[in-house]
């Protein structure tokens, strides 16, 4: 895991490795941190560990002015404007920043979609274009811990319409580009998973389908999950986008810019939705109007399919999901009254859906162990809860 930071999984009897590739890659999630690894040590095996870490090759290695990867051809991507890669220029003894790279930078190895090495992070020489918004002034603080809280204070300040179009372009922009790169390896992108508030604006901001899903996405790449964020989050950001285009159109005659700002919010509402339909029980809480989605199936349906997908190869005891229904007892919290013929004991991510609503409606707080739980049902059971969480949400709020 991340540094100083361990989470131990064992298992008693045999168990095919194929079937923990998907345990390791939300081990590695869970760690936010492009360093992590995870060792599999085997009963008996006297042999060091089998070490599972992000990476292929250490990071390139600095000689000013020369970068020296461990092999291949680096390429970099500046971090104030990171819309597009440039491959390093090959010089004797190793290879050079191109002069269009400026400023903030990270260098690593590609080949097509895999990032094989750690980034490194150097300076370019040249000054920066002038830039709109504050992002620009965090982004190139020298200082971690002050580049850090600079970053927060931009983000906190996407819950307001008056945050600036330009750093939430950014994002958007960003995160469309990465292709494959982590998103760890960016300290604004890693900040954003933890606050609730900029990470529902960014994706309600998105332009379109394209960019939401690509903001979905950092939910595999960051210790968050969008079905267990605030209501609060999700209100602030689409009220924000809506003072934000009501000022924009502030030229426009009253009743048409009304018409104009809900035809927008539906437009933005139903790209949130389309990332996932559970998502319009949110919605409907804070009376934001979306395009209606088909009606889930019934809970009772959806949970014998539930168990009759899984039956034939149920988990080991070690990877039973019963954390998950103990979790809503602990906070007090039923469930519908058509999962009670269940067993949860054999089949706690039937309580998936509920965990994640009770956490959106403040009714507990998700630990870093139930999240990793939380993602082997989103997994391997993604219509299952998407389709249950309306009804764990509504009988919580």
């Amino acid at each position: 895991m991340g540094r100083g930071e361990a989470f131990n999984l064992n298992f008693s009897d045999e168990y095919p490795l194929g079937s923990l590739r998907g345990v390791i890659e939300e081990m590695l999630v869970a760690a936010a941190d492009q360093d992590a690894q995870v060792r599999l040590i085997f009963v008996g095996d006297t042999r060091p560990p089998v070490v599972v870490q992000r990476y292929r090759y250490p990071r390139p290695e600095a000689v000013k002015p020369l970068v020296l990867p461990a092999a291949g051809i680096p390429v970099a991507r500046m971090v104030c404007q990171p819309r597009h890669e440039y491959a390093l220029t090959a010089v004797e003894g190793g290879f050079i920043l191109p002069d269009a790279c400026v400023g903030p930078t990270l260098v690593y190895l590609r080949d097509g979609p895999d990032i094989l090495s750690r980034p490194l992070a150097v300076s370019a020489a040249g000054d920066l274009p002038p830039a709109a918004g504050h992002l620009r002034t965090a982004l190139t603080e020298s200082q971690f811990d002050r580049r850090q809280e600079a970053l927060r204070a931009v983000m906190r300040g996407f819950a307001s319409p008056a945050a600036d179009f330009a750093d939430l372009e950014y994002f958007n922009v960003h995160i469309a580009a990465l292709k494959g790169v982590p998103a760890t390896a960016f300290d604004a992108l890693k900040l954003l998973g933890q606050v609730p508030e900029a990470l529902t604006r960014v994706l309600v901001h998105s332009r379109d389908s394209v960019g939401a899903e690509a903001v979905w996405r950092l939910q595999n790449e960051l210790p968050f999950l969008w079905l267990a964020l605030p209501v609060e989050a999700w209100r602030s950001a689409f009220h924000a986008e809506a003072g934000r285009w009501l000022d924009d159109l502030s030229a426009v005659e009253p009743a048409m810019r009304l018409t104009l700002v809900k035809d927008q919010m539906r437009g933005a509402a139903d790209r949130v939705v389309a990332c996932d339909p559970a998502l319009s029980a949110i919605l409907s809480r804070i009376s934001i109007p979306f395009t209606p989605v088909p009606a889930p199936l019934d809970i009772r349906t959806l949970a014998s399919g539930y168990i009759a997908r899984f039956s034939e190869h149920p988990d080991p005891a070690e990877l039973r999901l019963t954390a998950l229904p103990k979790a809503l007892a602990e906070a007090g919290l039923g469930i519908p009254k058509n999962l009670e013929r269940f067993s949860l004991e054999d089949w706690g991510g039937l309580c998936a859906p509920g965990v994640l609503a009770a956490s959106a409606l403040g009714k507990l707080r998700i630990t870093p162990a139930q999240a990793l739980l939380l993602r082997r049902v989103l997994r391997d059971a993604p219509d299952y809860v998407s389709q249950a969480y309306a009804a764990f949400f509504n009988l919580y709020r």
